[in-house]
């Protein structure tokens, strides 16, 4: 089997790549150095993908850095990974050779991506491990073996000046033979002199951290070799007990109380266990050496020797516990004057969200919300959606087209045996005897539909009057589209059904939009229908249509209706696009167009037609297309719905809580610096960071309050400098 890495591809993992040397599909290079071939994908690392690849028949792993991390650090971290992996050979860590690591440059992607190839480790980690045997606590025995094997490891790691910083059950591997293997050697360390002189100047270093298995000195950045003591400890603590790490109450000192959940250990293995878990590092094993050799005598059978005494540690070698200053943490306020930090913090959250509430952001918000939906990282276009176009071009002294050129173009299209589809043009006039040949083409097949539209530019265009009641329901929707035409009369908005009884036109009485229409015909097809509950909203299995609430995000005033907001899909052009020429010209592929949805509309000026969006001017076609992509994308590739923070009927609470949050930043900075510059930079630092959640949230699917946040972040600021400088004055 042969996988295609191009992001690009439409399908990389096609059969009929397999012992070719480029995809079929697009070209693209499928053998990396002349000998790696990927056969498949295996998964999401924290940083990049994870592939399985074949060198010339022994299986292997890959890992791709996410071309999105153009940061130096990730990258060195990165390139750091393969370096210590090559030089450190030991059965217990994964093998990388020279040339396991490389570069490729994919296509439209200025920067080249980072790859590194290693052994693949058989087996399942500890974490899974655990899982399956139902968190089953091991025993003694099991413990000092692995013990043995793990300090073993870190013996060599350490001889070699690196520590993990990263130990945990989901990073130690269970072979198939009982042996164990540390995988994930991203977050290494080095020791070098430039680590020395950081540890000895105070100067904060890269912090790594997982909740319960990071000691205190490397949640200050500032970790030691002795850190990856601390986190074998208490990794070994989850498998002796068979309980998750925040289950366990911590004494005076910081230490963990977790002995009465294993009792069928001996006593001399728990206080070596504790020791390896000492809150300072000053106080655990200075080395693994000497772990070894208790371990030994544990091994041994020896239950009544006595752990070392630590005296001394500084002079040993390994230690560095000079060089750091201690490591407590300051729980103290290191400011005064709480008050007016809370006071304003409230105050400003409570005037900006008031300020809202009452709709006077919204000429704000719906912008920003644009430029988040615009700022996103480009999608791959929906495979099922086809657009036929009718262009300027086609349209020269024939508009609107005839209905005889209609029924020639679905003909042709018909006959590529297309699932659906989907006719964006108004038919509101009887049709004289003998051109009745498209509406007959219609009410003969079920699958195609057309539009109609109520109060559309002052104007209603009605379904055509030759339909029944059972075709206006069944074969038409409504064309209209929600337009915030009070602000900027942009469409965000998709209505997805109505009551018709409340049109003001007598010949659109479909309940339902052409883009639910076209989804639902296809939904039903893959037997995943559109539904209706008892609360008059749309669902298909475990996916909901939750109606928008009369305030939903930046909107304020939304009244009732069942609407949603339109994820546009990051592609102005969501779906493959042909033209009427080149559909009648036969110059389109049949494979293109079988068992796709293939909306046909105009994008001529002289149709009128194009509209404000989220990403830009667009035809009305290429809007029903990107409604129709989001309804088929969510139900069946579980592709987000738009969502806000929780809210209690009208009060955005959630969106409440955020921005105090970033109202208390901005107090913060204002109370704990004085200079102007230094207050500008960390305001738009920390502005800057905003907008990196917010697009991030965006991404995933979350509007979260974007101008609230930035507008309390500074107004916060400025209010408790302006408080700062008057009691100055007065004092």
């Amino acid at each position: 089997m042969s996988y295609c890495l191009n992001p690009k591809c439409l399908n990389p993992s096609d059969p009929k790549n397999n012992d070719q040397l480029f995809c079929t599909n697009c070209g693209w290079e499928l053998v990396f150095q002349q000998r790696y071939r990927v056969t498949q994908p295996l998964g999401v690392g924290g940083c990049g993908d994870v592939f399985e690849v074949d060198d010339n028949g022994t299986l292997k792993v890959l890992k791709r850095l996410n071309p999105k991390y153009k940061y130096s650090k990730i990258i060195s971290l990165f390139q750091q990974e393969a370096r210590v992996l090559n030089k450190l050979k030991h059965p217990g860590i994964p093998k990388v050779e020279k040339d396991g690591y490389f570069q490729y440059q994919a296509e439209g992607n200025k920067n080249p991506i980072h790859c590194l190839v290693m052994e693949k480790i058989e087996g399942v980690n500890l974490d899974k491990w655990m899982e399956i045997r139902e968190n089953k606590p091991i025993g003694e025995e099991d413990a000092i073996a692995w013990l043995l094997q793990l300090i073993d490891i870190l013996e060599k790691l350490h001889q070699n000046q690196y520590f993990h910083r990263d130990i945990k059950p989901s990073n130690i591997m269970l072979k198939p033979d009982g042996k164990l293997v540390l995988i994930d050697f991203g977050a290494v360390r080095e020791i070098t002199d430039t680590y020395l002189a950081k540890l000895g100047t105070n100067r904060e270093l890269t912090s790594v951290q997982t909740f319960g298995y990071t000691p205190i000195e490397q949640i200050n950045g500032q970790p030691l070799p002795q850190s990856d003591f601390f986190a074998l400890g208490r990794t070994f603590v989850h498998l002796l007990t068979g309980k998750e790490l925040e289950e366990f109450e911590e004494d005076k000192e910081s230490k963990l109380l977790w002995r009465d959940s294993a009792t069928h250990i001996s006593k001399p293995l728990a206080d070596l266990i504790d020791w390896l878990m000492e809150p300072l590092a000053r106080k655990r094993p200075p080395n693994a050496k000497i772990i070894n050799e208790c371990l030994k005598e544990l091994q041994s059978g020896n239950l009544n020797f006595s752990l070392p005494i630590v005296q001394n540690l500084h002079k040993e070698p390994e230690i560095l516990e000079e060089l750091l200053p201690v490591t407590k943490i300051d729980r103290k306020p290191r400011w005064r004057g709480w008050q007016i930090v809370m006071f304003s913090s409230v105050l400003a959250t409570s005037l900006v969200m008031g300020a809202r509430y009452m709709g006077w952001l919204e000429k704000w918000e719906l912008p920003a919300f644009d430029w988040l939906m615009r700022m996103r990282p480009a999608e791959p276009i929906d495979p099922r959606l086809v657009v036929v176009e009718i262009t300027k071009e086609d349209t020269d002294k024939n508009y609107p087209l005839k209905d005889y050129q209609i029924t020639e173009l679905i003909q042709k299209i018909q006959h590529h045996k297309p699932r659906t589809i989907g006719l964006d043009l108004h038919r509101y006039e009887e049709r004289p005897p003998g051109r009745q040949e498209l509406i007959k083409l219609f009410q003969q097949n079920p699958h195609f539909f057309i539009v109609c539209s109520f109060n559309g530019d002052g104007k209603n265009y009605d379904s055509p009057p030759e339909f029944s009641a059972k075709q206006l329901t069944e074969q038409v929707g409504y064309s209209n589209l929600e337009q915030d035409d009070k602000i900027d009369n942009v469409i965000r908005r998709h209505l997805l059904s109505y009551n018709p009884t409340f049109s003001s036109s007598p010949g659109c009485q479909t309940p339902n939009s052409f883009s639910l229409q076209l989804a639902s015909h296809l939904l039903a097809a893959e037997k995943k229908p559109l539904k209706l509950n008892a609360n008059r909203t749309w669902y298909s299995e475990k996916t909901i249509f939750k109606r928008l609430a009369n305030r939903t995000g930046g909107y304020q005033k939304l009244g009732e209706s069942n609407q949603i907001l339109i994820n546009y899909r990051a592609n102005d052009r969501p779906a493959y696009k042909f033209t009427l020429t080149q559909i009648l010209t036969d110059k389109v592929s049949p494979n293109l167009i079988k068992d796709k949805i293939v909306l046909i509309g105009y994008n001529a000026p002289v149709a009128n037609d194009e509209h404000d969006t989220s990403l830009g001017r667009m035809p009305g076609v290429w809007i029903h297309t990107h409604q129709t992509s989001q309804i088929l994308s969510a139900v069946i590739d579980k592709r987000p719905l738009l969502w806000v923070l929780p809210q209690w009927r009208d009060f955005q609470w959630g969106d409440s809580i955020f921005v105090a949050v970033w109202s208390f930043i901005g107090a913060l900075i204002g109370w704990g610096f004085r200079s102007t510059v230094k207050l500008t930079l960390l305001n738009v630092m920390f502005a800057l960071v905003l907008y990196q959640i917010c697009l991030i949230i965006m991404i995933q699917g979350g509007w979260i309050p974007f101008i609230p946040s930035v507008l309390t972040l500074f107004s916060t600021t400025a209010f408790v400098v302006y408080i700062k400088l008057k009691t100055s004055k007065q004092a």
